[in-house]
Parts: C-alpha cells; sequence; structure tokens
C-alpha cells in the first residue's frame, strides 16, 4: 500500500509524535533523554527546524516544531533513526524501535499554537494517577466528573513544574531553556512583555490542573490532519490540490461530505428513512451517522453534536465508542456499517 502524502508547507507549526514499537519505551532513564535532546540540536542545526516546544515520555514524544526549508519527512527520519541506532548500541537491543511512521499535524499558530503547546506539557499529568485518565476525562467533557480535592491539585501542580523533560519549566519561568528552544512564539500570544507572558502562561496551563479541565485540541481535529480554523484548513487544501494536481487524492485533501449526505448513505444502506430509526431506542442507526459524520464531515463534536441533536458535544465521542464494540460483536450491524461506509467511500 502506498504511503499517504504528507502535506509540507513554511511558517505553519507542526505537532509530530512518535512511539515505541508495540508500546515499548523509548527512554529507560535520564541518559536516554539527554541524548534525544542532544539530537534536537543537532536536529536544529542540520535541518533548519525551529523548535519551540517538547515533552519527553515513557514511551512517546511530542515535538511543536516551524520549518524554515521543506524537510519534514527527512529531518524527523534522521532524528528517529539516529536515536533508534545509539538506543539499540546502548542497551543491546536490535530492531525497530518506533511504532511505523511518525504522525504529523499541520498547526495554525494563530487559533491553536498556544493552546497546542500546553496540551503538550500537560502529558507528564495527564494519567489516572492524577485524576485526569481518560475515563476522567471522559466524565468531565461529559459534565458528571467530580471536582480535584487539594491533595490532587498540590501533587498535579509539584510533578508538572518539576519534571525536567519538557520545556514547561521555560516556558513558566521556572527555569532557563535549551539555548535551541525557541519559545517566544507561543509565548507573544499571551500578550504582555517577556516576564508577563511567562506568567499569563503558567497561569492558563495550571488553571486547568486545578479545575480539573483540560482543553483538549483533538475534538477540534480536521480530516485527521488539520488543527485551525477553516480559512486556514481551506487554503491549505487549495496550495495542495495546485501541486498534486487530479490525479493524486489523498484522504485528507477530498472535499468534505455533509451530514445530510452521511445520513442518505446510511438511508440507503439501511433501506429506511432517517426518520423512522433516529430515536428508536437500541437502533444503531443515529450511531452510525455520528461515526461516519466524525470521519467525513471535519465538523468539531459541537457543530456535529448541533447537526444531529446530541445534547453535549461529549455524548458524540460516547456514542461512537460504544457503537464501534458493537461492531464488534452485531454481525448484522457491521455490514449495515460496511455499505454505508462503501457508498461514502470511507473505511470504519
Amino acid at each position: 500500500m502506498a504511503r499517504s502524502l504528507r502535506l509540507v508547507r513554511l511558517g505553519i507549526w507542526y505537532h509530530i509524535t512518535a512511539r515505541g514499537i508495540e508500546r515499548c519505551p523509548i527512554f529507560r532513564d535520564d541518559h536516554d533523554r539527554r541524548h534525544f535532546l542532544e539530537l534536537l540540536e543537532g536536529l536544529r542545526d542540520r535541518f533548519r527546524v525551529r523548535l519551540l516546544a517538547y515533552v519527553l515520555m515513557g514511551n512517546h514524544y511530542h515535538l511543536l516544531i516551524e520549518l524554515t526549508e521543506t524537510n519534514l519527512s527527512e529531518a524527523i527520519r534522521w532524528l528517529n533513526l539516529s536515536y533508534s541506532a545509539w538506543f539499540n548500541r546502548r542497551h543491546g537491543r536490535a530492531g525497530y524501535l518506533f511504532q511505523g511512521r511518525f504522525k504529523s499535524i499541520l498547526v495554525d499558530p494563530v487559533s491553536w499554537g498556544y493552546g497546542l503547546s500546553a496540551y503538550i506539557h500537560l502529558n507528564p499529568v495527564r494519567t489516572g494517577r492524577f485524576g485526569l485518565g481518560k475515563k476522567e476525562r471522559r466524565q468531565d467533557r461529559a459534565g458528571v466528573g467530580a471536582a480535584p480535592s487539594g491533595a490532587q491539585i498540590k501533587l498535579r501542580l509539584g510533578t508538572l513544574r518539576s519534571y525536567r523533560w519538557s520545556s514547561y519549566r521555560a516556558y513558566a519561568g521556572l527555569a532557563s531553556g535549551p539555548p535551541w528552544l525557541e519559545s517566544s512564539p507561543a509565548l507573544n500570544q499571551g500578550g504582555g512583555d517577556p516576564a508577563r507572558q511567562k506568567q499569563n502562561y503558567r497561569r492558563y496551563v495550571e488553571n486547568q490542573l486545578r479545575q480539573g479541565r483540560m482543553n483538549s485540541p483533538w475534538e477540534d481535529l480536521k480530516d485527521q490532519v488539520f488543527l485551525g480554523a477553516a480559512d486556514f484548513i481551506d487554503e491549505l487544501k487549495k496550495g495542495a490540490r495546485r501541486f498534486l494536481g487530479t490525479d493524486q487524492t489523498p484522504r485528507w485533501l477530498r472535499d468534505r461530505l455533509t451530514v445530510e449526505q452521511v445520513i442518505q448513505a446510511v438511508e440507503q444502506a439501511r433501506s429506511e428513512p432517517w426518520r423512522a430509526f433516529k430515536d428508536r431506542h437500541g437502533d444503531g442507526g443515529a450511531a452510525l451517522v455520528a461515526l461516519l459524520a466524525r470521519k467525513t464531515t471535519g465538523l468539531p463534536l459541537a457543530g456535529l453534536a448541533a447537526k444531529l441533536g446530541f445534547k453535549r458535544p461529549a455524548n458524540i465521542t460516547m456514542t461512537i465508542q460504544r457503537y464501534q464494540q458493537r461492531l464488534v460483536r452485531d454481525r448484522a450491524e457491521k455490514q449495515a456499517a460496511l455499505r454505508a461506509a462503501q457508498l461514502l467511500n470511507v473505511a470504519i
């Protein structure tokens, strides 16, 4: 299978992630982490990449970068291969270290640069140990989460402020950052002089821990590739079409479908109208529409909820998750879902 094309543009930001194969650790100790940071300096020098934010976790890393040359794949491939070879020699192992290709998301600096940098920095405390695991975050989005205790807040803040393997301490004015880190592009969005910018940023990030409500960029992710306003995404797609022509149509370049088109496909696959099954108890039709619309329309959760009559955006996510579990055990439902997906030319 051919690899999907990456869209490479100068002047915008990229969120880069890479994970260990089979979720295995890619950092076993601080010596590993220090060497990876040394390679980030080499990344800047060799490929002229601007390194805006980072965090190193046990089995993955996050980077926020800006390109000054059209060399995204070459740059991250060099980083991952260089670290893998060094890691294997040091730890006496062989084979792949990272799981497949790295993931890259194009980020609009104006609408999401500030918030995404915070999301990256909050990784060390976004776990069940701190009451911020996936289950707790789902409950919070649904409006049923419990308020954090004073002890929880203290633990969260202490861990975040003391975590040495991210750029948060430099952003928040708690420590000096490495010379290759460029924090000002994100901090400038908070307004004020440099000292005030760091205070504002620290308040913005740490208030999320105090409230237990963490801003997630992924609810606004479009086509699994873009994070930004509609005009930002449309401009990128127009440029890609001019470059690629008409013979290549990666998934992220296809025209978005409307919710109405998704409903029509599900009606055809199920051989009954939307009004007949959308409110039927125990029926999977509405959930299938939500699943396919989430994949194809590019609408944020709030917009999709309004279109489909869900009271809360978080209900969309929970409905889709339950429906995907149903598809595993319900053969008839899966066949109907596959028929609708085929009509829309999308994978389930």
